[in-house]
């Protein structure tokens, strides 16, 4: 029986430890100030926001990450993140003249980052509907997922970063345009590190603050805010620490705590 439970406690010790090692944490943060506000109704209660500093920034843990099926041109990949970052965290954070943000604040959450490819396999081969860039994007709301029959105002949140390469006349329509070059070959593989080498271009952010009011399944848009940011500076990288998962931590101790309850059983129970 002793060797047994050294065996178990070998095994789930393995596991979690090698659980603990898999999490890399990439933050992506950004600075400027509010360069316009806008909402409904209309205008917004805070147009005084205007001109106000902000910090914003998104986490995204490597091993949490979806990547979503490689769509056809215009290219692009996605790489979701719907987990919970654990107590005290977040995928991603808006500061405001003092006014504090975070993901998440409410139930349902999502943070991802997509790469548009809009050349392929380079200029001048461009759809021009299209923007050669990259989108960071966090989401949060109290709806519930099957809204079908809720009753209530719901509010939700939503933060988005674009860097988008500049554009030019397309060569033989010259009322277009297309990307100027190409920025990344979405088609060769992306890894969703690479938006910590990444240049930036043309820099682009909002942050939006919107209700849903619903009467047993039938919604309507309510009040809400949307605040466009003009990018200044940008800092990105690896953590130096990566922080333990929650769930792997609760089930080495679960499963600790239950080999300690059977070593502490009466020899009569064990042999049944």
């Amino acid at each position: 029986m002793k060797k047994n439970l050294v065996r178990a406690a070998a095994a789930v010790a393995a596991f979690g430890f090698s659980g603990l090692t898999q999490a890399v944490p990439l933050y992506f943060d950004f600075t400027g100030t509010i360069s316009s506000v806008g909402g409904s109704p209309y205008p917004s209660p805070n147009e005084s926001r205007v001109g106000q500093e902000f910090s914003a920034g998104f986490t995204f843990e490597t091993d949490r990450l979806f990547g979503t099926p490689i769509a056809t041109h215009p290219v692009s990949q996605t790489f979701v993140d719907f987990g919970n970052p654990g107590p005290g965290a977040s995928s991603a954070h808006v500061t405001i003249g003092g006014e504090s943000f975070a993901f998440p604040s409410q139930p349902y959450q999502y943070t991802m980052m997509t790469f548009n490819d809009a050349c392929s396999p380079a200029p001048p081969n461009c759809t021009h509907v299209w923007a050669e860039d990259i989108v960071l994007f966090g989401f949060s709301s109290d709806m519930p997922l099957d809204s079908s029959n809720a009753t209530g105002t719901f509010r939700s949140t939503s933060l988005m970063f674009i860097s988008s390469v500049p554009s030019l006349p397309h060569p033989t329509d010259p009322a277009t345009r297309i990307p100027a070059f190409d920025y990344f070959d979405v088609t060769a593989g992306i890894d969703p590190t690479i938006i910590l080498n990444l240049p930036m271009y043309d820099l682009f952010a909002t942050f939006s603050m919107s209700e849903t009011i619903c009467n047993n399944g039938s919604c309507v848009g309510g009040a809400s805010e949307q605040m466009q940011m003009n990018v200044t500076g940008v800092t990105r990288g690896i953590a130096s620490t990566s922080v333990p998962e929650p769930g792997t931590l609760g089930m080495l101790g679960v499963a600790l705590a239950g080999m300690f309850f059977l070593r502490r059983r009466p020899p009569a129970l064990l042999q049944r």
